[in-house]
């Protein structure tokens, strides 16, 4: 817990907790587990400040100083960090989520995973987070546990928004070639980080696309709607252009409108699938499902590992059946792999324009993304 009277100087504002700072410049401001909800600390000097698990969802950090702050596992979804301080700050596992880090300086931060008791790993989650002009760490600067690798290993990369469409497809590659030397500290150090960053590498280069989508798309609502699959019908092209979360919405809402129960995982999920759903035939018996969205380029195919990984989690979870749903098209490895399974169902490109063009909005309502789950009118 916050040391009380740490917590009470910085309640006071940012001029109080300043000059106090100057004062103690040897204490270490103790505010573990702080509840700094929507606080207003723009320009506090958080220097060095052990902030582990702090509540800091919506707070105004706007330039403040936290160069070597200990954040890890802090709540900072919504925060405004636009030009913090943020070099070789402990944020391990930290929740970033739509956070704005505009012109952050994140040079030396400490983005790995972080193990809790359970062995179960909490990555830095930067879903939806503003980026724009943020420094990170650059090829030979930092050391092995703050390198040029680390902004690969967060969450939600794809999602995030940068300077350019470009940033993120050249620093995967430069990431790529990197971490494949021969001579590398972080492999020496930390072998089981690199190749997990390697794995994560492979899959964001696999799903991203440098082509920018049409004004028309971008401005489409978070949640997918019944707009976007008008605009699909009229430009089915733009299939591929959509963003990987914004496919699994558009899927998970299809399959909705066939009167299927259906649960979006979280974003930042690991379980190896992206929809749990629950359909129904007309005599009434339900049959549970797993589906995998691959949201891929046009001739990137989907290679047989990723069925047979999907299908391995359908068994060690005794789901029914598996979907595999790709913007792409299937190898003949996968073809043949799933006809040898009455219940491995596939779906290309042409499948998905099928789904699309027949699409109708259930009959009870409106269909909308509440927690994660799909729901009917007002329910």
């Amino acid at each position: 817990m916050a040391n009380e009277e740490h917590l009470k100087i910085l309640n006071q504002g940012v001029e109080e907790w300043n000059k106090w700072r100057e004062e103690n410049p040897d204490v270490v401001p103790d505010l573990q587990q702080a509840y700094l909800y929507g606080a207003d600390l723009v320009g506090a000097n958080l220097r060095g400040a052990d902030l582990w698990r702090a509540k800091l969802c919506l707070a105004n950090l706007k330039g403040a100083n936290l160069t070597e702050a200990i954040l890890e596992l802090a709540d900072l979804r919504d925060a405004n960090l636009t030009e913090a301080k943020l070099s070789r700050a402990n944020l391990k596992g930290a929740n970033l989520t739509e956070a704005i880090l505009s012109h952050a300086n994140l040079a030396g931060a400490d983005l790995r995973k972080v193990l809790m008791a359970d062995s179960v790993g909490a990555s830095v989650n930067l879903i939806g987070a503003i980026l724009r002009g943020a420094s990170f760490t650059g090829k030979g600067e930092g050391d092995a546990a703050h390198g040029f690798l680390e902004l690969a290993s967060a969450e939600g990369l794809e999602t995030a928004e940068f300077d350019s469409p470009d940033f993120l497809f050249s620093y995967l590659e430069e990431a790529f070639t990197y971490a494949h030397q021969d001579s590398l500290p972080e492999k020496d150090q930390f072998p089981r980080f690199v190749d997990t960053v390697v794995q994560r590498i492979r899959a964001l280069r696999e799903m991203y696309t440098s082509g920018e989508a049409p004004d028309d798309l971008l401005i489409t609502i978070e949640n997918i709607t019944k707009e976007l699959i008008k605009y699909l019908k009229d430009h089915p092209q733009e299939l591929r252009a959509i963003r990987p979360r914004q496919f699994e919405e558009l899927i998970a809402e299809i399959l909705a409108s066939y009167g299927w129960e259906v649960q979006l995982t979280p974003p930042s999920k690991d379980g190896g699938y992206d929809i749990f759903a629950i359909s129904k035939d007309i005599s009434g018996l339900k049959s549970s499902w797993i589906i995998e969205c691959k949201k891929y380029s046009e001739k990137n195919k989907v290679g047989v590992a990723i069925a047979r990984a999907l299908y391995s989690v359908k068994l060690d979870l005794r789901v029914s059946n598996a979907l595999l749903a790709s913007t792409s098209h299937f190898t003949r490895g996968v073809e043949k792999y799933a006809a040898s399974r009455y219940d491995f169902e596939l779906c290309d490109y042409e499948g998905i324009l099928d789904w699309i063009n027949t699409y109708k909005p259930h009959p009870n309502g409106r269909l909308y993304i509440k927690d994660n789950r799909l729901v009917v009118g007002d329910e």
